[in-house]
């Protein structure tokens, strides 16, 4: 019978002998724990200074260290099964580099993407032990209380108002996660915090974050019943997302402007955002290579004051504003991939099959990402953290029986 776990990944849970004498943590339990830190941190100062200058310099330091921790962990060993996986993150992260010292702009978007990139990278190589996740559930459950509770989640366009975009993310990343323990444990404070997590998205009233949760929910009944899905069908499915995310805004754009302007939860159903996508798509048609940096709407939010204009609402069209096409199909492809890869059953199986959760969980993202530029906020890190939560908490039971029975079909068609 085959090994469920993978061999090529370094496991980092110890015999009661090895315990005592290691207790060293895995480097994506320092990611999860030390992104979840950040973003406390960064609206903590952001809250406390009100000055962008040391927001930004937090910022850039911030995740700089995190892109250095991660190329360090990465390349430290030396004995990387995953060179192909490497390869494609390292040529998208120097391409982004270079595209900088062209634009000279968008800085802190590119440090955001290339940290995804080589946080998926990491994720595949190390995995948590069943400490560390509970761990990174409970540090994610605190860390959610003390940004709804502490005021720490201004809304950009007023200092008395609250983020219900950023609180309600929070809470759809903290449901999809109690789901997913609840799954495994039973236990009633998990249900509870389930329900809570929910019922609170009415308060915050955040649509996007509504519609995540309510895409989880339907996928894991429509699409969750089996445990397993190919690692092919799963590329295909996140970059189709990322190419329908566009599409979608473009339709809008041209045949359905003006609809959607009745009240959904006391607001029109998208509040303006198509009128900054047909800007953002006059700004593709003037810089459809290379992009315009963070430049994007920059004249029009200093007359109007009002900084939500810098912001495309839509995270793939957001990316080709920025950075242009060729970088939007590198983004996509390399994302697309490394998930797929991110949560493989066994790596001895012809045909690779990946756990479903996760792939339902980033879904579910992409979905909300829409009408969200998700991926070019401080939140991204806690978006990952769920995202190595869940996709170490897959059950794994089933998944020798799962594998012979696949290769006892595979022998017969051969």
């Amino acid at each position: 019978m085959q090994e469920v776990t993978q061999k090529t990944s370094i496991s980092y849970q110890q015999t009661p002998q090895a315990s005592k004498t290691k207790k060293a943590h895995s480097p994506s339990y320092i990611l999860a724990v030390g992104g979840m830190l950040y973003a406390c941190g960064h609206k903590l100062l952001e809250n406390i200074f009100k000055n962008t200058s040391v927001d930004l310099t937090f910022t850039v330091v911030s995740i700089t260290a995190m892109i250095i921790y991660q190329l360090y962990v990465l390349l430290i060993y030396r004995r990387y099964k995953y060179g192909n996986l490497l390869l494609a993150g390292l040529l998208c992260i120097f391409y982004f580099a270079a595209l900088y010292l062209i634009l000279f702009s968008g800085f802190v978007y590119e440090l955001y993407i290339c940290s995804i990139l080589l946080a998926l990278l990491v994720f595949k190589q190390y995995k948590l032990t069943d400490r560390e996740k509970t761990r990174i559930y409970w540090l994610f459950v605190i860390m959610t209380i003390i940004l709804l509770m502490g005021g720490t989640t201004k809304d950009m366009m007023s200092e008395d108002k609250v983020n219900p975009n950023t609180c309600g993310l929070l809470l759809m990343l903290l449901f999809c996660m109690s789901i997913v323990r609840y799954r495994n444990t039973k236990g009633l404070l998990d249900l509870i915090l389930i329900l809570l997590s929910f019922g609170l998205q009415f308060y915050y009233q955040s649509r996007t974050a509504i519609v995540g949760c309510f895409c989880f929910i339907i996928l894991m009944l429509i699409w969750g019943r089996r445990q397993y899905c190919s690692t092919k069908s799963a590329c295909i499915l996140i970059l189709f997302l990322s190419l329908l995310s566009v599409l979608f805004a473009y339709l809008y754009v041209q045949y359905l402007m003006g609809l959607g302007q009745e009240s959904v939860i006391k607001k029109d159903l998208f509040t303006g955002r198509p009128n900054i996508w047909k800007l953002a798509f006059e700004s593709i048609e003037k810089h459809i290579w290379f992009g315009v940096g963070s430049h994007f709407n920059e004249d029009l939010a200093v007359i109007w004051n009002n900084k939500a204009l810098l912001n495309t609402h839509n995270q793939s069209l957001g990316i080709i504003t920025s950075f242009g096409v060729i970088a939007f199909v590198i983004f996509s492809l390399v994302f697309a991939y490394l998930v797929s890869q991110s949560c493989v059953v066994n790596e001895k199986c012809k045909k690779k099959t990946t756990y479903r959760l996760p792939i339902i969980f980033i879904v579910s993202i992409l979905i909300m990402n829409f009408a969200e530029t998700n991926f070019f906020y401080p939140w991204y890190v806690a978006i990952l953290a769920a995202f190595v939560f869940i996709s170490n908490s897959c059950e794994k039971k089933t998944a020798s029986k799962y594998i012979n029975k696949n290769e006892k079909t595979e022998n017969l068609n051969g």
